[in-house]
């Protein structure tokens, strides 16, 4: 890269003879004894667009071939007033030429070489021809106007024409490249030779300018490069049109026109669009040609997807940084053009009111648009504290889902088995590894749909998977210490209490022990549970059903109630809060049947779906009607029950029967780790 710059620099500076003492407007040189050629304003200017009609550019160019005559002597008169002074001119040599014929040089090269890379990484891509196209296009117009732009006098005709030439053939071709790429990525909207009839206007208007044929100068490169501006962003609002469905392909398209507009379209701004209107540029061209470094950067990871999920943020950063950028240019030409700083001054002031100006609004325009916010630290722990503290296990899953569909807001959640969280399908989707007692998750399309997720979001994931298990993890040891002294007092009850109820069952009359049987009962569910033993399905109907026949057989109703105990799996549990809410809600039930309802048949029905326990109980009285009757404290009690153990309960009049209908969850098999099993008791 050095050698390269080096030896087209060496070329170049041999075009441009230097005098050994400064000549500024005012000044004439001449050969010794001849004629003399003053030194004008507009000999000074530095791109040959700003001369507004053909005439005067002829005689701009007639002007410059007469002094380059003369610098081309082996001696030259500087001639101020009366005063003459003969010096010899010399090779300028790179020691010479200004810091703006590098900053030009090097635009040219960077992009030339990073389009060259990516039309080498895929030749025969139609998008990467077309970007390894732009890239020359660009060598050409800033290498071309950075030799005739920090001339030190004046160029031969014929040189400064042919420069000028390639300088404005490179610049037209630049848009007519990126205008055929945006209508062929990352969608194609037109067909190449539908592109090609399209661009075909611009070229033969290309040919026209830098052949010098138009009659007119008001229609030369300064406005077509503006209106191909226009066509660039015309196709980028087409490919946003087309890729509205693809999001891979819109974060490509984004990052694409980001890079774009903010590379060329700051230039065009700055510099084309000024002149195509018959004002000055605000900026120095030579100033303004790194902005398209922007475009080759930005374009060469988008083209080849290189950190594509991140590309939203990575496109507003870029937007932000080029404001600034631009905002510097145009206060230090504002205050060397409109205020008469010199230049080191202009550049500081400008700088420091930049910062001053640019810094805090682009941090409020960072946090109000660049993408969306990270929870707050005490956020986080609130709601991992949530998840891991939820009384029941559907309703942990819940509120899992809920908490990552609060902070990444995705289209679809599915559960996974990743047992890391990643970006997977090139940032449509990414994975959540399951914790102790959460299952893993799989989120696709983050923010409904408008983002792609993105390294940032893979730690979060991680940041909130950590803080949900260290939850887990003291809780777990919160309840292992409360399920110890839950299994003392199980021992005392099983041990003490129940031994003097079998003492007082034995003497008891046979109404005693009906209620001495039932309260025992009572206490082994209670002792069981606090034990940690949580009763299966099939086991818990039997009892119910049990109980449920006696009570409905003292008091004459018919009870239809068909079990196959054998369909309910042994690994098919109930907690101890739903096994308590099932059976108090049924001997509820069953209590207003039988004091309210004047029925003669009670049917009853248990099934499994999915993961809850279904049961139907159903009266043939006169019954409960929830549209009409206001239900009274024994309802009201059932759906307290039922709710705080994670279920529903509902009541409902069909065909002369009264149904009430309660759904609890069940757990199939051990859902936690060992040390978890007892404390869920």
């Amino acid at each position: 890269m050095a050698v390269l710059l080096a030896s087209a620099a060496t070329a170049f500076a041999g075009l441009q003879p230097s005098l050994p003492v400064p000549v500024h407007v005012g000044h004439a040189i001449a050969s010794p004894g001849g004629k003399s050629y003053p030194v004008l304003v507009d000999d000074m200017i530095p791109e040959p667009d700003m001369i507004a009609s053909k005439a005067e550019l002829d005689r701009f160019f007639l002007r410059q071939e007469d002094r380059a005559r003369v610098l081309a002597g082996p001696a030259v008169e500087v001639r101020t007033g009366s005063a003459v002074r003969t010096v010899h001119p010399a090779p300028r040599g790179l020691q010479g030429l200004p810091a703006a014929f590098f900053l030009q040089l090097l635009t040219g090269l960077f992009a030339l070489l990073i389009a060259g890379w990516v039309w080498a990484l895929a030749p025969r891509d139609p998008a990467s021809i077309l970007f390894g196209a732009s890239g020359a296009t660009t060598f050409m117009f800033t290498a071309s106007a950075a030799i005739y732009s920090t001339r030190e006098i004046a160029l031969g005709e014929t040189a400064f024409r042919l420069l000028a030439a390639i300088n404005a053939a490179g610049s037209s071709a630049f848009g007519m490249a990126m205008i055929a790429m945006f209508l062929s990525y990352p969608r194609r909207i037109l067909k190449l030779r539908t592109i090609a009839l399209l661009l075909t206007p611009f070229a033969l208007w290309t040919v026209a300018t830098t052949s010098q044929q138009l009659p007119d100068r008001s229609f030369g490169t300064p406005l077509l490069t503006s209106l191909e501006m226009l066509g660039i962003l015309l196709a980028i609002a087409g490919q946003f049109y087309m890729t509205r469905r693809d999001l891979v392909a819109r974060a490509a398209l984004t990052w694409l026109g980001l890079a774009v507009a903010i590379g060329a379209g700051a230039f065009i701004l700055l510099q084309a669009l000024p002149l195509a209107i018959g004002l000055n540029a605000p900026v120095d061209q030579g100033a303004a040609f790194p902005l398209f470094l922007v475009i080759y950067v930005g374009l060469a990871l988008g083209l080849r997807q290189y950190r594509l999920f991140a590309a939203r943020d990575w496109a507003y950063r870029v937007l932000l940084a080029g404001l600034g950028g631009a905002l510097l240019l145009l206060l230090d030409a504002g205050l060397a053009m409109g205020l008469g700083f010199d230049t080191a001054p202009s550049l500081g002031v400008a700088t420091l009111l930049t910062l001053l100006a640019y810094v805090p609004t682009r941090n409020i325009l960072w946090r109000r648009f660049g993408g969306s916010r990270k929870p707050a630290d005490h956020e986080l722990f609130q709601a991992a504290i949530d998840v891991a503290f939820a009384p029941h296990s559907i309703d942990r899953e819940a509120r899992w889902q809920m908490l990552h569909r609060r902070v990444f807001d995705p289209l679809e959640i599915v559960e996974g088995t990743a047992a890391t969280p990643e970006v997977i399908e090139s940032g449509a989707g990414l994975t959540v590894p399951a914790t102790a007692t959460l299952p893993g998750l799989t989120l696709r399309h983050r923010s409904a749909g408008r983002r792609l997720f993105s390294p940032d979001d893979r730690r979060l994931v991680d940041e909130l998977g950590a803080l949900v298990a260290r939850a887990e993890a003291s809780l777990f040891a919160f309840q292992r210490g409360a399920s110890e002294e839950r299994q003392r007092i199980a021992r005392d009850l099983h041990d003490d209490v129940c031994g003097r109820l079998l003492s007082g069952l034995h003497t008891a009359d046979d109404a005693a022990r009906v209620i001495f049987r039932e309260v025992l009962g009572d206490i082994r569910a209670l002792s069981s549970a606090l034990s940690g033993d949580r009763p299966t399905v099939a086991r818990l109907l039997a009892d119910a059903r049990y109980e449920a026949a006696g009570r409905l057989e003292s008091a004459s109703i018919a009870l239809d109630w068909p079990i196959d105990l054998q369909s309910f799996e042994d690994g098919v549990l109930l907690e101890y809060s739903a096994a308590k809410a099932l059976l108090s809600s049924l001997r509820e039930g069953i209590s207003n049947i039988i004091r309210h309802s004047g029925a003669s048949s009670v049917r009853v029905s248990t099934s499994l779906e999915a993961s809850l326990l279904i049961m139907l109980l159903a009266d043939d009285g006169r019954g409960f009607d929830p549209e009409r009757d206001r239900p009274g404290q024994g309802l009201k009690n059932i759906q307290q029950r039922v709710g705080t153990a994670g279920g529903t309960s509902t009541t409902a009049r069909r065909d002369g029967w009264t149904e009430l209908r309660i759904a609890l969850p069940t757990v199939r098999g051990p859902k936690a780790p060992a040390e978890y099993k007892t404390a869920q008791a």
